[in-house]
C-alpha cells in the first residue's frame, strides 16, 4: 500500500522538477533531495504473514505514518504550486522560499521515519515499480477489511494477488460497467502501475496481467459486438469498499462534483446538464468525462455535440492540469478542444472517440510524451494536424471512420504499435514500410492498384499479430484483391478482410497462428453458404 503511494509522489515530483528546470536552483535541490530519500525508502518492503502479530503492528503503523506524511506532501505541493502560479516578481520568489522550506521540513519528517525502518525486519526490494500496492489496508483480517463475512473467500484471493495484480484489478473497478480490452491495456500502461520487466514490452506485461486475472475468476469477458471485459461482482464490490473506506486509496477518487486534494484519478458523469465540478487547482493526473449511461442526455446531443458551456469547468481548467497523464472524453461528443491543450505537456493518453470534433489544436505538437491519441468513431471529417507527426513516442493511433486525412510524414512515427482507421492513398502506403513496430494494422480503402505496394509494406511488419484490410464499401460488393506476392507475418492472430473476394487468398491456409477470421460482404457469405470455399 505505503509503495503505490511513494511512487505516485516520485513521479509527481519528477513532473515538477522537469517544470522547474529552469526555475530556482534551490527549489530544484530541494526536489532532488526527496527524490533521493524516497527512493530509499521505497525500496523495502513487508511481507504479510511472515511475521508476528505485534511485528505487523509495528510495520502498519509504519506505513500509516508514511502515507501520512506523503499525504501532507501532495497537499504542499497542491497548494504552493497554485500560490506560485498567480505570482510573479519579489512576490514569487518569497513563495518559492517557502516552498523550499515546507519541502525542507517534510524532508526532515521523512528522515525520522527512514530511521525507524532500519528496526523493522523489511528486506530490500528489486526495484520499486516490480512491487507498486494498491489495495487492502495492512490490516491482517481480511473480513473486517471488507466488512462482510461473505465477501471473506473472495476478499482472501484479492489479498494473496500479487500488488501488480492487486493495482490492475483495482483500477479495472474504477471503470463503470465494461471496458475494451485494448482501451484498458492502453490505460493501464500510460498510467504507470504496472511492473516493469527489462526488454519486453510495456502492452505485453498489460495483457499478461490481465489474462492472469481473467484465469483467476476475478475478471470476465462480456460477449457482444466487442468482446469487453468486466471485474466479477464479488471482486468489484471489494474493491468498492476499498473505495468507500479509503483504504489505501485516499490518491483515487470517483466523483462528480468536488473533490479532496490529493486526489489522482478522477472520473466526471455527464447528464445531459451543465457540469458544475470545481477543480481548484488541484494537480489530479488522470480525468476522464463520461456520459452517464441511464439515458438521460438528449438526443440531439449525439449528433450534434454537446453545448460547449456544459463542459466548460473542464475546459477553462485544462491549462492548470500540468500534472496530467491521461485525458478522456470516451463517448462525450465534444465538438471543440482548446488551445491549452497543448500545455499538457506530461500526457500520455488523449482519448476522443465518438466525438464532433471538426479539428484538433495544431498545439498538440507539443504532447510530446503522448503514447495514444483515440480520435476514432468521430461523426466529422477531421485533417489531423502537421502537429500530430511531431509525437515520437506515439505509441497507438486510432484514426476516424470519417476518413481522416492523414498528411505526408506518418513514417516519422516509427514507435507506433497500433494503427487503425487509415484510409490508403499510394503515398502514403511507402511510408507503411517505416512502421516495423506495428502490431495491429486497420486500412481502408484497399483496393487493386495499392497490392503489390501494400504487401511488400506489411511483409516488413514482422511483429503483427492484428490486420484488417477493408475495401470501404459498406456492402462488401468492392473487391477486395488477393494480394497475390503476399506472406504474411508469422505471428498474425486476426484477419479481417471486408470486401468482394473471387477466392479465398492462398496465404490465408499458411498462417499457423491464426486464431480470428472474419470475412464480411454478401458476397462472401454467399460463397461461404455455397460451399465454394470449401476444400
Amino acid at each position: 500500500m505505503a509503495e503505490a503511494f511513494v511512487k505516485s509522489f516520485l513521479q509527481r515530483l519528477s513532473s515538477l522538477k522537469l517544470q522547474e528546470n529552469e526555475g530556482s536552483p534551490c527549489l530544484l535541490d530541494q526536489i532532488k533531495k526527496l527524490q533521493n530519500r524516497l527512493e530509499d525508502i521505497a525500496n523495502f518492503r513487508r511481507e504479510v504473514g511472515n511475521s508476528s502479530k505485534q511485528e505487523d503492528g509495528l510495520i502498519s503503523n509504519w506505513e500509516s505514518d508514511l502515507i501520512e506524511i506523503v499525504n501532507d506532501a501532495v497537499n504542499c505541493i497542491d497548494q504552493c504550486v497554485a500560490k506560485i502560479r498567480t505570482q510573479d516578481g519579489s512576490d514569487q520568489d518569497l513563495s518559492i522560499a517557502q516552498f523550499c522550506s515546507e519541502l525542507e521540513k517534510i524532508d526532515e519528517r521523512l528522515a525520522g521515519i527512514s530511521s525507524r525502518r532500519s528496526q523493522l525486519d523489511m528486506p530490500p526490494l528489486p526495484t520499486l515499480v516490480a512491487k507498486e500496492e494498491i489495495g487492502l489496508s495492512s490490516s491482517t483480517d481480511v473480513v473486517d477489511v471488507v466488512g462482510e463475512e461473505s465477501f471473506a473467500p473472495f476478499a482472501l484471493n484479492y489479498r494473496n494477488l500479487p500488488s501488480y495484480l492487486r493495482s490492475c484489478l483495482f483500477y479495472c473497478s474504477l471503470f463503470p460497467g465494461k471496458i475494451s480490452r485494448g482501451r484498458l491495456v492502453r490505460l493501464l500502461v500510460a498510467e504507470g502501475i504496472l511492473q516493469e520487466r527489462p526488454g519486453e514490452v510495456m502492452e505485453d506485461i498489460a495483457e499478461e496481467n490481465i489474462n492472469e486475472l481473467l484465469s483467476q475468476g476475478m475478471l470476465r469477458v462480456e460477449i457482444g459486438y466487442k468482446n469487453e471485459l468486466k471485474v466479477v461482482d464479488p471482486y468489484h464490490e471489494i474493491c468498492q469498499l476499498e473505495l468507500q473506506q479509503g483504504e489505501g486509496m485516499t490518491g483515487y477518487l470517483v466523483s462528480d462534483s468536488n473533490f479532496p486534494q490529493g486526489s489522482q484519478i478522477v472520473f466526471i458523469h455527464y447528464r445531459g446538464e451543465t457540469l458544475k465540478t470545481s477543480f481548484n487547482d488541484h494537480l489530479i493526473g488522470s480525468l476522464h468525462v463520461i456520459p452517464d449511461s441511464q439515458g438521460l442526455i438528449p438526443g440531439e446531443y449525439w449528433i450534434e455535440g454537446i453545448p460547449d458551456d456544459h463542459w466548460a469547468c473542464v475546459r477553462n481548467a485544462l491549462h492548470t492540469f500540468n500534472f496530467l497523464r491521461v485525458l478522456e472524453f470516451e463517448n462525450l461528443c465534444i465538438k471543440s478542444l482548446p488551445e491549452e491543450l497543448g500545455n499538457l505537456i506530461h500526457l500520455r493518453y488523449l482519448g476522443l472517440k465518438h466525438s464532433t470534433l471538426h479539428e484538433i489544436p495544431e498545439s498538440i505538437r507539443n504532447l510530446q510524451n503522448l503514447q495514444t491519441l483515440d480520435i476514432g468513431c468521430s461523426r466529422m471529417r477531421l485533417a489531423l494536424p502537421s502537429g500530430v507527426l511531431n509525437l515520437l513516442r506515439l505509441r497507438h493511433l486510432m484514426l476516424s471512420m470519417n476518413e481522416t486525412k492523414v498528411l505526408s510524414g506518418i513514417s516519422t512515427l516509427t514507435n507506433l504499435q497500433s494503427l487503425t482507421g487509415l484510409y490508403l492513398r499510394l503515398g502514403i502506403i511507402e511510408e507503411l514500410r517505416s512502421l516495423t513496430q506495428l502490431r495491429k494494422l486497420e486500412l481502408k480503402d484497399v483496393s487493386e492498384e495499392h497490392a503489390n505496394e501494400l504487401s511488400a509494406s506489411i511483409m516488413k511488419m514482422r511483429g503483427l499479430v492484428s490486420l484488417s484490410l477493408d475495401s470501404g464499401d459498406h456492402w462488401g460488393k468492392e473487391l477486395l484483391p488477393t494480394l497475390e506476392l503476399f506472406s504474411p507475418p508469422q505471428f498474425i492472430r486476426k484477419l479481417r478482410l471486408d470486401g468482394c473476394l473471387v477466392d479465398l487468398p492462398h496465404w490465408v491456409c499458411s498462417m499457423e497462428k491464426l486464431t480470428k477470421l472474419s470475412m464480411q460482404g454478401q458476397e462472401n457469405e454467399q460463397r461461404i453458404l455455397s460451399g465454394r470455399w470449401v476444400s
